[in-house]
């Protein structure tokens, strides 16, 4: 699977704001970063961030970062 920084448009996104909130003083266990396809909802590592959805075959501009635990 090939991987690039840019997008098939060339698009630029805006910089990633994230919020940091307190969570209640629970035990809640660990959480990972990974990204997902908008369209489909398919997950995958952030080692290899593909082109685009290997499952629905969606462009790079579907995909995000996503925390799943």
């Amino acid at each position: 699977m090939e991987t690039t920084a840019e997008t098939a448009s060339r698009a630029v996104r805006p910089p990633t704001v994230v919020e940091h909130r307190r969570l209640p003083e629970k035990d809640f266990g660990e959480a990972r970063l990974v990204w997902r396809c908008d369209d489909c909802g398919e997950l995958g590592s952030l080692t290899s961030f593909p082109t685009g959805c290997p499952d629905c075959g969606a462009g790079r501009e579907a995909l995000f970062y996503f925390t799943e635990d």
